[in-house]
């Protein structure tokens, strides 16, 4: 397993040199060829700030957040003649987690990183020990988890979420970035796959999106329909959706939930039964988008009839995953 990455993304740097990156916290990373072979899909990574800060003034050096590596695309901005030395690339931030507080990047004198010269300090990605990387997680509370497929149960809620103040709903639009949205990758030569396995925090993540999503329902819906809401996908049932309520008139609704801990949605994604579900169901079918869902004041932006969506050009579907297995004999 690779040592895990720091991903350095200043408010502003010296003399505003290299304020041109188009970072989007939590959704995108853009970063120059040097680092290309370092950035790859399952790569796990802290993010890292500097001391300068936007207002001009100054702060502590300091680690804010986690995630992993997911698609790296090259930016297509760039002019096809640039050099490969001057190539600009994207990377795709999977199940960021912020830091409920930031982690000074020195305590009790002693630096996470061994970092020796100013230099050092200066490297856009740098790699990190393990063992430092696993320090840091445990400061900011964030237990580390043993394997990449377990997470600690949130069921109850995982200790280092903070307990949900409010939920409001907005227009998709807020929640989901627009196409134009460097952040949105798209196929490319040179792409990665996406890495199949997740993250150690990716069930705690949608488990607490579905939960937010449960409970709104249950404090919004006409009191008709409160008491036919259930959680399936806690259930173990795999429908192609994870929640589900009657109308009174007695017709089905499909919520299907997806939940990050960035403040938007660069994109998501449906898997084979969700999107036959929602090609079924049409109308019927809805999709929760949970953004800043590790907060206190989540952000739900509902999607309903997907299929809809895409057919009139609204949402761009592009599949990404295809199984292949030995054809039956004829």
């Amino acid at each position: 397993m690779l040592d895990p990455l720091v991903l350095v993304e200043n408010e502003r740097t010296y003399g505003g040199k290299y304020d041109h990156w188009q970072d989007l916290t939590g959704i995108a990373y853009h970063f120059p060829n040097q680092y290309r072979r370092r950035v790859v899909p399952g790569r796990e990574f802290v993010y890292y700030r500097g001391v300068r800060r936007k207002d001009g003034g100054r702060g502590t050096a300091e680690y804010f957040g986690t995630g992993m590596i997911g698609a790296v695309w090259q930016d297509a901005e760039q002019p096809r003649t640039t050099s490969k030395s001057g190539r600009r690339w994207y990377c795709e931030i999977r199940d960021y987690v912020p830091f409920p507080q930031p982690i000074p990047s020195k305590v009790d004198g002693q630096y996470f990183e061994g970092v020796n010269s100013a230099l050092g300090w200066r490297t856009g990605i740098r790699v990190m020990r393990r063992d430092a990387y696993e320090q840091v997680l445990t400061r900011a509370g964030l237990k580390p988890v043993a394997g990449a497929e377990t997470a600690e149960p949130i069921g109850d809620t995982a200790s280092f979420l903070p307990a949900v103040v409010s939920i409001s709903e907005h227009d998709i639009e807020t929640v989901l970035l627009a196409p134009t949205s460097p952040a949105k990758p798209a196929p490319a030569a040179g792409a990665r796959a996406v890495p199949s396995r997740r993250s150690r925090y990716s069930t705690v993540i949608g488990h607490r999106a579905e939960e937010i999503v449960l409970q709104h329902l249950k404090t919004t819906l006409p009191v008709a329909c409160v008491s036919g809401v259930r959680w399936v996908a806690q259930d173990g049932e795999t429908p192609g959706w994870d929640i589900e309520y009657r109308l009174p008139a007695g017709g089905l609704v499909a919520v299907e939930v997806k939940g990050t801990g960035a403040p938007m949605f660069g994109a998501f994604e449906l898997t084979a039964g969700e999107w036959r579900a929602a090609l079924k169901l049409r109308d019927r079918y809805r999709v929760a988008l949970v953004a800043a869902c590790t907060s206190k004041a989540p952000r739900i932006g509902w999607l309903e009839d997907p299929a809809m969506r895409v057919e009139q050009g609204a949402l761009a579907c592009t599949p990404t995953v295809y199984r292949l297995e030995r054809a039956a004999k004829v």
